[in-house]
């Protein structure tokens, strides 16, 4: 079986480098034939990551669909499709019902205004915008007024923050026109999914699958003994990260256990030192799923290991993890750092079972892939 992981509809790879890798050893590894290009084949199941905001991008899939009819293309579903007063987008976690009006008045105008969305308008759509449209004039009003006394952002900051997810998300809608099937990174967007009333086939989620002998192998390989948050560190982030050096200091541990560091990922340079142990707290307090791919990059690519601040039982990968409940758990972790006996006692047994699993799961959808050709 050929696999063609498709790239073209990508600005670039850095965002997507993570799910490119863990498909393409998920399908090596079986037997499959599988490479990655920024070309479609006509030969080949081509493998589509979500990003089709861009209208020139997309429309290159779109031809070839046309064109090819009997090519198959998978779409690899690596958002959360979220529904917040009767308005759908993508990770729509958080908001009230202002936000929603200004994300119902933007799928509206991106479909009115772009020849590629119009036909993802709809009647619903269409009413909610008009009972929600009071709401956007009494808000232009008020920020007007605040703006004026210089009281707060531009009535502008709420459209910006929404309108790549709204258009996102109306990316992926039109193209569900154009694919063979779904498949996704994480269990908890299937009800998303489905919710739409799409008569795709939904294939599986995809596990990352781990190497638990190169895990053993460069497991805290020229690390120090800190905690590093890679990502945005957003507020929420901060807070945490900042609980954890509180609680450094008053457990005197600063000679041993150095404070938490953040390493953006466009500030990621090869000759700096990286922590023994990634922290993974999620974005807002809110937030509401695990993340899978994050976990499997400390371990994979960046050999330390991950510390989640809660558990959201939403994922097998979770239960590699350590979880900050106290502040006890510093010093595990120092033992850990130097007892690599312990460590591997401790990690093994639990990589293994997950690797298990994943392969299980992964194997499973690549049996569907082969009975559709």
């Amino acid at each position: 079986m050929n696999i063609n992981i498709y790239t073209g509809n990508h600005p670039g790879t850095l965002m997507v480098d993570d799910a490119i890798n863990f498909l393409r050893k998920m399908f090596s590894k079986e037997g499959c034939d599988c490479v990655v290009s920024n070309e479609l084949k006509t030969d080949s199941i081509n493998l589509i990551i979500d990003e089709f905001s861009s209208l020139e991008r997309s429309q290159k899939i779109v031809k070839f669909k046309e064109k090819h009819s009997e090519s198959l293309i998978i779409l690899v579903g690596t958002e959360f499709i979220e529904r917040r007063f009767f308005v759908r987008r993508f990770n729509f976690f958080e908001g009230g019902i202002l936000d929603a009006a200004v994300v119902s008045a933007l799928k509206i105008f991106f479909c009115l205004n772009s020849k590629y969305f119009t036909k993802n308008v709809n009647i619903s759509d269409l009413i909610i915008g008009i009972l929600y449209s009071p709401l956007l004039v009494f808000d232009f009003i008020a920020s007007l007024i605040k703006k004026i006394r210089n009281r707060s952002k531009a009535f502008w900051d709420k459209p910006k923050k929404n309108a790549y997810w709204v258009q996102r998300y109306l990316g992926y809608m039109k193209m569900l026109n154009y694919v063979d099937g779904v498949v996704v990174v994480h269990n908890n967007m299937i009800d998303g999914f489905l919710g739409l009333g799409n008569k795709l086939p939904f294939i599986g989620t995809v596990y990352p699958e781990i190497d638990i002998e190169n895990i053993k192998e460069n497991l805290f390989k020229n690390k120090e003994l800190f905690i590093e948050v890679t990502g945005t560190v957003t507020p929420y982030r901060l807070k945490k990260i900042t609980e954890i050096d509180n609680d450094i200091s008053e457990l005197s541990l600063e000679n041993k256990f150095k404070f938490c560091k953040a390493f953006p990922a466009s500030n990621q340079k090869e000759n700096s030192i990286r922590g023994a142990y990634s922290l993974h707290p999620p974005q807002t307090k809110n937030w509401k799923h695990s993340s899978p791919v994050r976990i499997y990059r400390a371990l994979c690519y960046d050999y330390n290991l991950p510390i989640l601040t809660r558990r959201f039982n939403d994922h097998p990968i979770e239960d590699i993890c350590f979880i900050y409940d106290n502040s006890n758990i510093l010093f595990e972790l120092n033992k850990y750092f130097y007892d690599r006996r312990s460590l591997l006692a401790f990690i093994e047994p639990r990589i293994d079972a997950y690797a298990q699993k994943s392969i299980n799961n992964n194997n499973k959808i690549i049996n569907k892939l082969r009975n559709m050709l």
